[in-house]
């Protein structure tokens, strides 16, 4: 019995360090985001998830919404520009499109500049998926649960934890840039609405274009 309990430590072990250091791109062992296995992330998601759901709601059940417009203002107006950014980015290293018909994995050996300065900006857009959250943590300062959505929570819970795994094994897999041009624009606009409604029902009769 203890030689196969130490035989699932160790394969618990495998696959939560070891595994990820033989698949991990090299490029990116020295990120933050990448140092390690998946452990930290799958944490920090598992918090969040008992935040927004249990202790946050539990927390502002005895007391008043929290008036955060001008927070919320300022965060959306941050992020519409910064989608905005990674999405003329992406298209550059894409070269408007043009790699996606070469069909060429390409190669971990490549430490070029360029190459270097777009896993860079890759891992920056990496940590707004996780400052994404902040979205959800806003709702239930405001005490918007009715917000919190099955779709909402799995979407926000999913996406920086596939974020991880592309950044920590193919950051410059040219086909995962297609996510990059198909989310950012979108976001780009969702933020802008966001930070336009933050401005208060002077401004809503103007957002029909929701």
């Amino acid at each position: 019995m203890t030689e196969q309990n130490g035989a699932l430590i160790r394969t618990v072990d495998y696959y939560l360090y070891d595994y990820w250091a033989d698949v991990s791109d090299p490029r990116t062992g020295h990120y933050l985001l990448t140092r390690g296995g998946p452990l930290p992330v799958l944490t920090f998601m598992t918090l969040w998830l008992l935040f927004v759901t249990k202790l946050g709601p539990k927390l502002m059940s005895t007391r008043e919404p929290l008036n955060i417009r001008w927070l919320m203002f300022g965060y959306n107006i941050l992020m519409a520009g910064t989608n905005a950014y990674f999405f003329v980015m992406c298209l550059k290293f894409l070269d408007f499109t043009r790699l996606l018909t070469e069909f060429e994995f390409p190669s971990r050996e490549d430490t070029s500049p360029q190459t270097l300065r777009y896993i860079d900006v890759a891992m920056v857009y990496g940590y707004t998926k996780f400052i994404d959250l902040l979205d959800t943590v806003f709702l239930v300062l405001r005490k918007k649960e009715s917000h919190l959505t099955f779709l909402h929570l799995y979407h926000h819970f999913i996406v920086p934890i596939l974020t991880w795994l592309a950044m920590k094994v193919t950051p410059t897999c040219p086909p995962i840039a297609i996510f990059v041009v198909l989310n950012t624009p979108v976001h780009t606009m969702m933020y802008s609405y966001y930070a336009l409604s933050a401005l208060g029902p002077t401004v809503h009769r103007f957002l029909w274009w929701k």
